[in-house]
């Protein structure tokens, strides 16, 4: 089983932006396979991370479609840290809440 890798909603955000124009160039029939994956390779490394690329196939005949495998840091001494992981939950920092971004989600108060 493969090492799961700790990224921050930070840093999921990142990556979302990063792979943006990726998936539109993906979708095309007559793609560069070895060139989108050097610039997924890049745009993960220069995020932080080191990825795999792992291509599938799709019901479209000759069409297939990237999947990103996160498998390290580039960092070796960085360590995960969970109460940056707490601060960006609770301050809704992927914008999950129906509050918005910069709100804060309060746990719920028992007993009181």
């Amino acid at each position: 089983m493969p090492n799961i890798l700790d990224i921050y909603d930070s840093e999921i955000m990142a990556i979302q932006e990063a792979l943006g124009p990726i998936k539109v160039k993906a979708l095309g029939l007559a793609v560069d396979r070895d060139a989108l994956e050097r610039e997924i390779i890049e745009r993960m490394y220069m995020l932080g991370f080191r990825v795999e690329v792992v291509w599938n196939y799709t019901n479209v005949e000759d069409c297939f479609m990237p999947t990103v495998q996160f498998n390290a840091r580039t960092n070796e001494r960085f360590s995960f840290d969970p109460d940056r992981m707490r601060h960006e939950i609770v301050n809704d920092l992927a914008e999950i809440s129906e509050l918005g971004k910069g709100n804060t989600i309060k746990a719920p108060q028992h007993g009181h």
